[in-house]
């Protein structure tokens, strides 16, 4: 059986009539600090992971989402990245039936040739037939 989507633990959703009262809230706010002479600002949705981690205790640890610095990936060679691949495909062998995999890539995967066009900082996924690589890796055809 199918497993519902879900979204990552520590956030929500809100549904349109939850979004147009926060919205309002917000205009109200908005609009007597501006009548004060206050004028608005925007800041990261992020933070540095020092000035967060262990603040919280264990269970806000496990909250606080990372993101990889700029040259920090998870797999530093393509073999590095396959076995990465391939240990999440192994993960999931048993518990379902696996019959193909989907992939976000920085650039289009050409139809024809499987390769994936442009660049990124990850240069190892590009320039041969990533597509045909993965399906033989993890049998898919």
């Amino acid at each position: 059986m199918a497993q519902k989507p879900s979204i990552p633990k520590g956030t929500r959703d809100f549904s349109p009539l939850e979004v147009a009262k926060r919205q309002y809230i917000i205009s109200v706010i908005k609009k007597h600090f501006e009548r004060s002479g206050f004028q608005p600002i925007e800041t990261p949705s992020f933070e540095n992971s020092e000035t967060l981690m262990g603040k919280y205790g264990e269970e806000g640890d496990r909250l606080i989402f990372k993101i990889l610095n700029s040259g920090d990936f998870l797999a530093k060679t393509k073999e590095e990245f396959f076995s990465l691949i391939k240990g999440i495909q192994m993960r999931f062998t048993g518990k379902y039936t696996l019959s193909g995999a989907g992939f976000s890539f920085p650039a289009a995967v050409d139809d024809t040739t499987g390769v994936i066009g442009g660049s990124s900082a990850i240069p190892y996924i590009h320039d041969f037939p990533i597509r045909q690589e993965l399906e033989k890796r993890l049998g898919f055809s």
